[in-house]
């Protein structure tokens, strides 16, 4: 028989990968970017927060793996290795990096200043790091062209993006996994 926190934890990764599904089919594009405005990383920073980070990790890496074998998850509604390996393929590895540094942090203490703190210098840092690493390595972009395309088009709506799901992962965090 499966124990009942086994049912608890696989209801809670369905539900978020769900989420990441969704939050992805809405995908707004910029003229002047490659990338585009999803709701992908107000999921990503609440699972960071109410999972531990080895099943925030794992969820974010089998989310990734529903796009590799061809389900339509990635932003607006795209899918394949052609998506990871494009020139905003680098915004896939900060999610995956950021999801798991961030449930780190947040393993206790979690207050909505802590939450935004860290959503806005850790996880939008780490995920725009890689964003541009791979800009520059894939598009051989310098900095400044790096971050023009990939970085700075998106610091006001990622900043808006961290205080919601600041907000939302406060307002869940009796719901947790972290326990």
């Amino acid at each position: 028989m499966i124990k009942r926190s086994y049912i608890y934890i696989i209801v809670h990764v369905a539900l978020y990968i769900s989420l990441l599904v969704i939050s992805s089919l809405i995908a707004i594009p910029l003229p002047f970017s490659l990338g585009a405005i999803t709701l992908q990383t107000i999921v990503i920073n609440i699972l960071s927060a109410n999972l531990k980070p080895k099943y925030a990790t794992l969820l974010v890496l089998s989310y990734i793996l529903l796009g590799l074998v061809g389900l339509p998850v990635f932003a607006g509604g795209t899918s394949g290795i052609g998506k990871i390996l494009s020139p905003i393929g680098g915004y896939y590895l900060g999610f995956i990096l950021s999801s798991f540094v961030m449930s780190v942090i947040l393993k206790k203490n979690i207050t909505f200043k802590k939450l935004l703190i860290v959503y806005i210098f850790v996880g939008t840092l780490i995920i725009h790091i890689c964003a541009i690493s791979w800009m520059m390595f894939y598009n051989n972009f310098n900095l400044p062209n790096a971050l023009l395309t990939v970085s700075i088009p998106f610091i006001l709506t990622d900043i808006i993006k961290c205080v919601i799901s600041a907000l939302v992962a406060y307002k869940l965090q009796n719901t947790s996994l972290k326990n």
